[in-house]
């Protein structure tokens, strides 16, 4: 009773709290980000210390939670054909340029902060990727006012970041279990040698449910109530298998995301309205999801000013050399220079994985009572959040406001 009453508490005040500081973020143009991060960070351990220990142990399932809701609402706007046409597009826009910020991030990262080389590799692959949490919801928006999709810009866009994502959660599995065996811990490493038909089971289980479930048994699509309900029950199943295939080390990103593809070819005449329904969802989980990593911050690592200034060094530069390559790979491409620019501007924001898996490093060395690692993993947490502050708001502005004037309109043809 005690647990689920302090539970409880927990949950309204960070539910009541979170939607008051957004608010107040949304009336100085401040990105969701900032204000809940502030907030977890006001109210939690480091802080107020108000959440209960209950909360604080099951918060990163509701983080999981709110990834998996982003990749549904991904999945709803993306098709197999669009994913097949822009398997190019993935490596050259979005592969290509997130190694080799990943590279300088390892490389600094070594010489800067860690002691050995596996560590700034971890701490590269949580930095590396771009925000999934910003860019499909802007691209859907710049596909649906039609700018850029003469040249299909957003549909690339989605495409590279979903490409980016999957190999960068695969990376940050595999580099966290290589600290593990180093430590003498027990480690599979059977997943990662099978990666190409990881990949493919993962595709198939997505592909199956999707195609088998039948909506129209399950939901009254004509009503709104109903609609909302298939919209729940969407997200529960997606979430099932997310945790389900996670568990075994299986590729879950891309089955959520077949999923929510086939799943919305029974749903098609109500595709929008669920739309509309997962962002509603999406609003709540998003308050977790970066309060989450607000209760993880240590503050004593930003006491610590001479490795404040190397993670800020560091991620600046890397993200230089980012913007640099991609810059020469756009340089002889068919696209403008103001649709090149507005590519670069699509590379640069970073919250969602460093809000999902910032502070897991941190949970699971602690977890494993590897406390010689804990300072470490906290100067990757910092990072994180350090990369959040500099590039989300800065990044989400570039990307909604600069479309209008880097994109060109495609007007339909009249015949």
């Amino acid at each position: 009773m005690a647990f689920s009453t302090h539970l409880i508490l927990s949950l309204i005040i960070i539910i009541t709290s979170g939607h008051i500081v957004r608010f107040l973020g949304k009336k100085i143009h401040l990105p969701s980000a900032l204000p809940l991060m502030a907030l977890g960070l006001l109210i939690g351990p480091e802080g107020l210390d108000v959440i209960s220990n209950d909360y604080i142990k099951i918060s990163p399932y509701f983080s999981k939670i709110a990834f998996v809701i982003l990749l549904i609402r991904a999945g709803i706007g993306l098709s197999p054909d669009i994913l097949k046409r822009f398997l190019s597009t993935a490596f050259f826009l979005g592969i290509i340029p997130l190694f080799l910020e990943g590279f300088t991030l390892s490389f600094l990262g070594k010489n800067l902060l860690f002691e050995n080389w596996i560590m700034a590799i971890l701490f590269s692959t949580i930095i590396m990727c771009e925000s999934p949490a910003i860019i499909f919801p802007m691209m859907l928006k710049m596909r649906k006012k039609r700018l850029g999709t003469e040249k299909m810009i957003p549909n690339k866009m989605m495409v590279k970041t979903l490409g980016n994502i999957i190999i960068v959660q695969i990376l940050i599995f595999f580099t966290i279990d290589f600290v593990l065996f180093n430590e003498g811990k027990r480690v599979s490493f059977l997943p990662y040698y099978l990666f190409p038909l990881n990949i493919l089971f993962g595709v198939f289980v997505g592909t199956f449910f999707g195609k088998i479930i039948s909506w129209k048994k399950i939901t009254d699509l004509e009503n709104k109530k109903s609609t909302y309900g298939a919209t729940i029950f969407l997200i529960i199943l997606s979430s099932i298998l997310f945790f389900g295939l996670g568990y075994f080390k299986i590729e879950n990103i891309l089955c959520v995301i077949f999923f929510a593809i086939f799943s919305c070819k029974h749903l098609k005449k109500k595709k929008s309205l669920i739309d509309n329904h997962l962002f509603e969802i999406w609003s709540l989980f998003e308050i977790f999801l970066f309060f989450n990593l607000g209760t993880q911050i240590k503050l004593s690592v930003f006491k610590d000013f001479p490795t404040f200034a190397n993670v800020l060094i560091i991620i600046i530069g890397a993200h230089l050399v980012r913007q640099l390559i991609l810059g020469l790979i756009l340089l002889k491409s068919k696209y403008s220079k103001r649709e090149a620019l507005y590519i670069g501007f699509a590379n640069f924001p970073k919250a969602t994985i460093q809000a999902v898996y910032g502070g897991l490093p941190l949970i699971i060395f602690s977890q494993m009572n590897l406390f010689h690692l804990v300072k470490e993993a906290e100067i990757i947490l910092m990072a994180a959040v350090c990369s959040i502050i500099l590039t989300a708001p800065l990044g989400a502005f570039l990307i909604d406001k600069m479309a209008n004037k880097l994109l060109q309109k495609e007007y339909e043809k009249i015949n």
